[in-house]
């Protein structure tokens, strides 16, 4: 079949958001299919010239350009270090893409790209709310009518969908053949939402193993000789946030490499000079997971690569107004006897880290998850 796929995937630091979609492509591609990205760019509704402004990032150098005037450089470090994590181009390398840009969901309401089948997913892709009708293209309101529609493993990142907005959640639902969340709070809302044989599956990251990991990692190679921790650092504001001092004193001995990326809000180099800092390309950030003795980080696909990559992990929760963003992690850490890998409150990093982790016992959970994501896929895609 021939799939058009619906997800984020212009991000310029958030390595999760990319490989996702390159795992779900890959796996796509080994069941014997032809999936695509369907190349939409939201926002981009206010004349031609304001489309050319900001997809040739016009506006971001001009801010940059004015922020180094006013000796302000923050935003001119963040433009260099994007440069050098080169999501463009292994975006070119590694992914199919649609010919066509869509700029608004009439766009592709108009002219909607060929396919067979239509998914959306995977990522926070149903946490923009449906009071925004441009969110309805992650919801495949677009396209032929005898086209399959699919969401694999979207997530709401929220408990509880806004009950005035539940209305509007259950039409668009109606027009799915299947549904999947990678969270079960999600299920619970699309069965409120009236679509009772939603799923829980698993992220795309997981759906392919190891090996095409391994591909990749040997393309960067291990840059550091020393025994170091990793951290993915995102979606913090403040080194506190995962009890840095006390990290500091495990990692004594060892060197201490971190990569902040953007998420809910830009990410900054929070660690003082203590630590190196690092802003490779989506290989190289494999490499510093794979060749870690330690990840610790409160990112989803920060958890779910140490996982497929069996490197020892701590994950520290998100606190406030981004705790809701826990529950997939959550569901997924239950689901694999891994609960006691999260710095929760009152549990010290020693404790986390002196508890060794049982690798084929997490395998033996996740080859049934894998099987069981993998046949929804499968089903979902027979007409």
């Amino acid at each position: 079949m021939k799939i058009g796929i619906t997800t984020y995937w212009r991000g310029t630091s958030n390595y999760g958001q990319i490989v996702q979609h390159w795992a779900l492509q890959r796996t796509l591609v080994k069941m014997g299919h032809q999936p695509y990205l369907i190349r939409f760019y939201p926002g981009f509704n206010h004349g031609l010239l304001k489309r050319w402004l900001k997809e040739y990032k016009v506006v971001d150098y001009a801010r940059a350009f004015l922020s180094l005037m006013k000796g302000n450089s923050k935003l001119l470090k963040r433009e260099m270090h994007d440069r050098k994590r080169a999501f463009s181009k292994f975006r070119k390398e590694n992914l199919y893409v649609s010919k066509r840009k869509y700029y608004r969901l009439a766009d592709l309401q108009h002219c909607p790209p060929y396919a067979d089948a239509y998914i959306t997913g995977s990522d926070q892709i149903w946490s923009q709310l449906l009071s925004n009708r441009e969110n309805e293209v992650y919801y495949l309101n677009f396209g032929l009518q005898d086209s399959l529609r699919i969401a694999y493993a979207p997530s709401f990142s929220m408990n509880e969908y806004p009950e005035d907005l539940l209305p509007n959640l259950c039409n668009n639902l109606c027009r799915f053949n299947s549904i999947s969340c990678r969270e079960y709070s999600g299920v619970d809302i699309c069965h409120k939402a009236g679509f009772s044989r939603a799923k829980k599956v698993l992220d795309p990251t997981f759906l392919g193993g190891k090996e095409g990991y391994m591909e990749l990692i040997k393309q960067a190679g291990n840059k550091y000789v020393k025994d170091y921790v990793f951290i993915y650092s995102l979606n913090i504001s403040d080194p506190k946030e995962i009890h840095w001092d006390e990290l500091k004193k495990i990692c004594k001995d060892k060197q201490v490499v971190v990569t902040p990326s953007n998420g809910y809000f830009a990410g900054d180099e929070l660690f003082g000079n203590e630590v190196e800092y690092s802003y490779g390309t989506i290989q190289e950030w494999l490499a510093n997971i794979y060749y870690s003795s330690l990840v610790v980080t409160p990112s989803f696909h920060g958890v779910t690569l140490a996982i497929i990559l069996e490197k020892a992990f701590v994950y520290t929760p998100l606190k406030g107004a981004y705790a809701n963003g826990n529950n997939r992690i959550l569901d997924l850490l239950t689901d694999l006897d891994l609960v006691d890998r999260m710095l929760s409150d009152g549990k010290r990093y020693a404790e986390v880290i002196s508890q060794p982790i049982d690798w084929s016992h997490v395998e033996e959970r996740l080859e049934v998850l894998r099987n069981e994501s993998l046949d929804f896929l499968k089903n979902s895609l027979v007409k």
